[in-house]
């Protein structure tokens, strides 16, 4: 695909970053959006370099026997006191919390709690082990400081 084909041209990009040349290129043919520090939006060509990514990673874990899961990213505020790090993570700013009537849930930045919740009661035995797990999955964190466009962002995958 041409760029000329994405419809969305060029622009000027001030303030480059000499350590990140490739994003910054990404920036000025508009593959990438910036909302704010460390959020972006993906056009066509990260996107499908992402999936491709993906795609290999997946590829290499699959042939070791891992098992891919998805775990929801809002998860319920129970499991995060059970491991006794909700308080600690929403005091310092690193997870959003919201409360319905159907209970308090929080946007996790790890999946951690899910996992072990997970395998909590699916494996009852030593003879239902080794098992490994992996999840590509979206991650949200407040960094306070942004590295690395999107090696280091507050969304990433």
């Amino acid at each position: 695909m041409r760029l000329s084909q994405t419809g969305l041209g060029t622009i000027r990009v001030n303030n480059l970053d000499k350590n990140y040349p490739a994003q910054d290129i990404l920036l000025q043919t508009n593959q990438l959006v910036q909302y704010g520090t460390g959020i972006y939006a993906y056009n066509n060509v990260p996107l499908r370099l992402r999936e491709n990514v993906e795609s290999v990673i997946k590829g290499v874990l699959d042939k070791y026997g891992c098992i891919e899961i998805l775990l929801p990213t809002l998860q319920p505020a129970k499991l995060w006191e059970e491991s006794g790090r909700l308080s600690k993570y929403i005091e310092e700013g690193v997870m959003l919390s919201v409360k319905t009537d159907k209970g308090d849930f929080v946007m996790a930045p790890t999946a951690e709690e899910a996992v072990t919740d997970f395998v909590r009661g699916r494996i009852s035995s030593y003879k239902n082990l080794p098992v490994t797990l992996y999840q590509i999955g979206e991650k949200y964190r407040n960094e306070i400081r942004t590295r690395g466009y999107l090696l280091r962002g507050k969304h990433s995958q």
